[in-house]
């Protein structure tokens, strides 16, 4: 599941990142994509996920370089979701893993 921080633009996901969760997450994302803000998506509490998970991180990657918003997604370099990501071969396309809980970001942005 998922939950908003008082920080626009930032989201923290937690447990499973997985079809039933993407459902939910879809909406929220979609809010950080706001003119206002820019998006930081924080995984480092994601548990399990999926391949939903990751064509909705993809999406929201994708959705805010279309629309020249910076986004960052913070994950640590080991756990769940970068094993997903370098089994299917996707780590490129986070601009690659950086050492401990560090960030993964979009063209000229980087989480601090």
């Amino acid at each position: 599941m998922s939950e908003s921080t008082a920080e626009p633009g930032k989201i923290n996901l937690e447990g499973a990142l997985n079809l039933r969760a993407v459902e939910a997450l879809r909406p929220l994302l979609l809010e950080g994509l706001s003119p206002d803000a820019r998006i930081e998506i924080d995984c480092s509490a994601v548990t399990q996920v999926d391949l939903s998970g990751v064509q909705l991180l993809l999406a929201a990657l994708k959705s805010a370089r279309l629309c020249g918003k910076p986004v960052s997604v913070v994950q640590p370099r080991t756990g769940e979701l970068a094993r997903i990501l370098s089994r299917a071969g996707l780590t490129e396309a986070f601009d690659g893993l950086t050492e401990g809980g560090e960030a993964i970001a979009g063209p000229g942005s980087r989480a601090s």
